[in-house]
């Protein structure tokens, strides 16, 4: 391809060319799984690249069945394609480490969630399958092409009241640009990254376990809401419950009649078809007493506008008016992975500035993850802030519940964290304070609650502007929540605070910085869960190469 076609007449001032380079990965080329490495080696020949516009172009294949038939899975809303992503870390090629990055879904995913407007999703899904603010229930549906990538719809309308199709799996692309510092993803900044001198670089991509990276789509049935409309109708809406909840309905010879809403119609126009159904015939399903299983031989609507279910296996049933789906064991794989850089081939006297700057130093910002464990039935836990990294500019402490780790759906609290009181029938909801040099920040402990607004105080939005703060060092914040949604809090939760003006760092040594929580439930002490504290240290650092070798410094 020639320099021309590579962009070559609109080029930026001390650029000679611009080109992509394609670097596979070391050893296999595909076939990768759950828990296993992909490494790429990034030779010096490949001496400048655009890190901000790179990234790895992936085509992953979700292996997940429910007995004969595929089982409607994908990334969660918020995170994409980067839930396969556990760490991901950079170093040169003699092994000293410029960056490392631990539970990078679980940041990456906080950063698309607080950091995209809604009206952005349209778009990015397609590139990087990020489709929401969160992975509950009415964004994970199978109606919905930004998340359903993997899972063809079910076929079929009301009028041939027939289903079908949808069993089976397809494969799909993801271009995911990578998070680090010197990839200039953090802080606005847009810099080449100086590969030709630190020797070479190796990238290294720690797969998720599938159980982590995966979760069950929803249906999305209709019901009537009850409210009147403006034409005095009242109001059809959209219904999700993910397909390992239970439906509500009754069995009989082996089928379940449950209402969807078939006989209604959205004031859009919008009528109910199959494709709202997240079962797949060949799926296994069971009741609540989880004892008798059947497989779904065939879907179709009687003349209430409900969908009656026909299995094979269910003659009798043990658990009452429920049907749920039988949890699957996730699974995928990676067919093809590959990184693609986009060279930049600087002028002579570009390299001369790069190296002279590389010679003094160049900063970049990045984090580190330390995890604390807290006991549960602990009603006023102190979180020690580590002082292993010296500087820092903010810290974000994400409070990761142990049992739920590995759960599906938005009850994984490994890449979705949130209070206490999100998981049904908890009452546990947190106070908190931070103690820094002996000062108290905020100056008053800040009462959170999931669902209600203190009516005294102002704690939400003192909390909201704290996440603002703590953020604004890495990405300037979009979002803090859906006002469609019935929460105060729906983003990934995290406890905040910024420690310096921007520009600046804060000295960690010696300080002891301590994040004091006051849970709610002394009276019901089995709601406060263990949990390991995700902490999160933003901070910057300094990478200096000349002949002596490479140094980085915080």
């Amino acid at each position: 391809m020639s320099d021309a076609a590579n962009g070559a007449g609109n080029l930026a001032p001390g650029l000679s060319s611009v080109k992509y380079k394609t670097i596979l990965p070391d050893g296999k080329t595909s076939g990768y799984k759950q828990n296993e490495k992909v490494e790429f080696t990034i030779p010096a020949e490949v001496g400048y690249f655009d890190g901000k516009q790179s990234y790895v172009n992936i085509v992953v294949r979700n292996t997940t069945t429910s007995n004969a038939s595929a089982y409607p899975s994908s990334f969660p809303a918020h995170v994409g394609g980067h839930a396969l992503f556990n760490r991901v870390q950079l170093q040169d090629m003699k092994g000293f480490e410029l960056e490392n990055i631990e539970q990078y879904n679980l940041y990456t995913g906080m950063l698309n969630s607080y950091c995209n407007n809604s009206d952005t999703y349209e778009s990015i899904s397609k590139v990087e399958g990020i489709a929401a603010h969160n992975p509950r229930a009415h964004n994970m549906t199978v109606n919905d092409e930004k998340i359903n990538y993997f899972n063809p719809p079910v076929s079929g309308n009301v009028t041939a009241n027939v289903a079908a199709g949808g069993d089976v799996a397809v494969a799909n692309t993801f271009c995911l640009p990578l998070n680090l510092g010197l990839f200039s993803a953090f802080a606005k900044e847009h810099m080449a990254y100086p590969n030709l001198d630190v020797g070479g670089s190796r990238v290294t991509l720690y797969l998720e376990q599938a159980k982590n990276a995966l979760q069950s789509l929803a249906h999305n049935f209709l019901v009537d809401s009850g409210i009147a409309g403006d034409s005095g109708n009242t109001v059809v809406r959209d219904s999700a419950t993910s397909i390992n909840d239970q439906l509500q309905g009754s069995w009989a010879a082996g089928a379940f009649t449950t209402d969807v809403g078939a006989n209604l119609k959205k004031t859009n126009g919008e009528a109910w078809d199959f494709g709202r159904v997240g079962y797949r015939i060949g799926m296994e399903v069971t009741d609540a007493g989880g004892v008798d299983r059947g497989t779904i031989t065939g879907m179709t609507v009687n003349g209430a506008g409900q969908l009656v279910i026909q299995t094979g296996g269910m003659g009798g049933v043990s658990g009452g008016g429920q049907c749920r789906a039988v949890p699957p064991t996730f699974s995928y794989e990676i067919d093809k992975i590959e990184l693609k850089l986009l060279e930049t081939v600087p002028d002579g006297n570009t390299v001369g500035q790069i190296r002279r700057a590389l010679t003094n130093g160049i900063n970049y910002q990045t984090t580190q993850l330390t995890k604390i464990s807290t006991p549960a039935q602990l009603v006023n836990p102190v979180v020690d802030i580590p002082s292993a990294i010296s500087r820092g500019l903010s810290i974000m402490v994400a409070p990761v519940q142990t049992e739920k780790i590995g759960l599906d759906g938005a009850q994984n609290s490994l890449l979705y964290p949130q209070m206490d009181s999100y998981y049904t029938g908890n009452t546990n909801e947190v106070s908190y304070q931070w103690q820094v040099r002996n000062i108290l920040i905020p100056n008053r402990q800040l009462d959170l609650s999931i669902s209600t607004e203190p009516t005294t105080q102002n704690d939400i939005p003192t909390f909201y502007n704290a996440q603002v703060m703590a953020l604004r060092p890495m990405r300037e914040i979009r979002a803090l929540g859906n006002s469609n949604e019935d929460s105060e809090i729906t983003n990934p939760f995290f406890i905040p605070i910024l420690l310096s003006p921007v520009g600046s760092s804060f000295e960690l040594v010696d300080t002891d910085p301590q994040l004091r929580i006051e849970n709610s439930a002394v009276s019901a002490p089995t709601d406060i869960l263990a949990k390991l504290m995700f902490v999160y240290i933003n901070h910057t650092r300094r990478l200096v190469a000349n002949d002596g070798g490479v140094e980085v410094s915080i």
